[in-house]
């Protein structure tokens, strides 16, 4: 009998899990009907039906709305300050994986939003999602909750800390024993007179990170750049390293990517004879 050769069955199984880990996961691309979300409209409870089960408000009573790469009000962005060097608005940085949309507040960047909750019509064990570009000294609070509004676990969000940045999706995750999550509370830490606003994405309600399982990195030569393109685990996250020398390589952070399925794909610009690039699973 013919089996599948290794490298192509590791393939196969990632991208059987990309099924799964996709088909619960709420991106903020599209309304659960399949309608395409525009920016500017109002999420509530368009999720709190099988398979979400999650509804939206932010604890003054307002709602958040849907924003968009490239999105602007009166010359300032509706979410965030994004690369390079925090000029561009609302822009990922490269291989995050996160789409043209995310979920927000309502004004442009400004002062902090009110905490942000997320109530669940039932309890369950495990949460993650992104925030996306926390830097300038910002930081994060993410709580899940009790049905009494007790902190269960919390996870803190720190700009310096791994998989902060510019335009960088930062991620947060709770496996809890039981299904005792009644709600998650996003709430900002930083400076109170901080501008800045919220840009949350790629949540799966009821599942936790995935751990990063085999990955594979390719790389060609395109005139002065090298495009890396990485197979691996669907949401887990790769620290993308590189070296200029084979013989004892001194491993230096490039990046670190959100992977997605089929692939995710960066481009680096060639600065040395020889480049050695390797991606690494961060847990």
């Amino acid at each position: 009998m013919k089996t599948m050769p290794k490298l192509w069955s590791s393939i196969f199984n990632i991208l059987l899990l990309a099924r799964a880990v996709e088909a619960q996961k709420i991106d903020f691309e599209t309304l659960p009907n399949g309608n395409p979300t525009t920016g500017g409209l109002v999420i509530s409870n368009q999720f709190s039906a099988p398979p979400y089960g999650v509804s939206f408000r932010f604890e003054d009573g307002k709602f958040p709305v849907i924003r968009k790469v490239g999105g602007s009000i009166n010359g300032r962005p509706t979410a965030f300050w994004g690369p390079p060097n925090s000029t561009t608005f609302n822009q990922p940085a490269t291989g995050q994986n996160v789409g043209t949309s995310f979920l927000s507040d309502s004004d442009a960047v400004d002062e902090p939003p009110a905490p942000l909750v997320v109530t669940y019509a039932q309890p369950v064990a495990a949460a993650s999602g992104f925030i996306i570009d926390i830097d300038s000294d910002e930081s994060w609070r993410v709580e899940a909750r009790d049905a009494a509004g007790h902190v269960l676990a919390q996870v803190e969000l720190k700009d310096g800390d791994h998989q902060t940045g510019d335009g960088i999706a930062s991620p947060w995750s709770f496996a809890l024993p039981a299904a005792d999550i009644q709600s998650i509370r996003i709430v900002f830490t930083g400076r109170p007179d901080d501008l800045v606003g919220l840009a949350f994405d790629n949540f799966s309600p009821a599942e936790s990170l995935p751990t990063p399982g085999p990955v594979h990195l390719n790389a060609k030569r395109e005139a002065d750049n090298i495009i890396l393109s990485l197979v691996g685990t669907p949401l887990a996250i790769y620290r993308i390293e590189q070296a200029n020398s084979a013989n004892n390589p001194d491993w230096v952070e490039l990046t670190s990517v959100v992977a997605s399925s089929p692939s995710v794909t960066l481009t680096n610009t060639i600065m040395a004879e020889q480049r050695l690039f390797r991606a690494v699973g961060v847990e």
